[in-house]
């Protein structure tokens, strides 16, 4: 009927709106509570699909990766879907640390099937290609794929859109990077605002900076926070919580 949905009508002088975009998680940002509570709440979805569904950057590539780890870490089976929580974490932690194995993936006819970052053992070995960088991996992938349409009048297009993906991943990883360390920024922010916040008894007026020991680390290392001298103790809390925020 009309008026039901203002997104699906298409009809003459009605404006058409495009429907809201999916909401998905940053997985840097999903805590271990926030990331089982999704995993549980879509029992309806296999493994593979609540990840690439739920979760942004995540292929499913990527996911089967992090069922591998998941698997691996458990000593149940079948696996509980809650403890993909280890794989998640480890993988991730992979990604950030740039220790990823770059894999390009093949079919059985041996055509481009995607880019892995990392050796997936369900994939047989004649069905991937291992590199020492993604960049290599990337170029391999679109070379092949100009191969596949040596002769079609659509060559020298090809070509073209290649470099153009080759410039636009370019851009997407220094973007991810940027985006990346700053979420690194905000957590630090948030986690140095928690801190002063549990010793905010301890903080005095006036001071330009606190020594507090933080005791998340193993070796309970001391940590020298900068202070506004005409904040009170409080407000200098609050204001490492708007940063964090930002």
């Amino acid at each position: 009927r009309l008026g039901q949905s203002r997104f699906l009508q298409i009809l003459p002088g009605i404006k058409y709106h495009l429907p809201p975009a999916p909401r998905k998680h940053n997985p840097y940002a999903t805590s271990e509570e926030e990331f089982k509570k999704i995993i549980l709440d879509h029992p309806e979805e296999n493994l593979l699909q609540v990840l690439t569904s739920h979760f942004m950057g995540i292929d499913e590539l990527l996911a089967e990766k992090i069922v591998e780890e998941s698997v691996d870490a458990s000593p149940l089976k079948p696996l509980p879907r809650e403890h993909l929580w280890k794989g998640f974490k480890s993988v991730l932690g992979v990604i950030s640390a740039n220790e990823i194995s770059p894999h390009l993936i093949l079919d059985s006819e041996q055509k481009p099937v995607g880019i892995s970052l990392f050796d997936l053992n369900s994939v047989p070995e004649e069905q991937k290609i291992s590199f020492r960088n993604l960049n290599q991996a990337l170029q391999k992938l679109f070379s092949l794929e100009i191969e596949q349409r040596q002769g079609s009048r659509k060559l020298q297009t090809l070509i073209s859109v290649t470099r153009n993906g080759i410039e636009k991943l370019k851009k997407t990883e220094e973007k991810l990077k940027k985006e990346l360390s700053s979420l690194e920024d905000a957590q630090a922010y948030k986690k140095y605002g928690d801190l002063l916040l549990n010793h905010l008894s301890e903080i005095k007026r006036g001071a330009e900076y606190s020594e507090l020991t933080d005791y998340s680390t193993t070796e309970h290392k001391k940590i020298r926070l900068s202070l506004d001298p005409s904040l009170s103790p409080k407000k200098n809390v609050e204001a490492y919580f708007k940063k964090y925020q930002k």
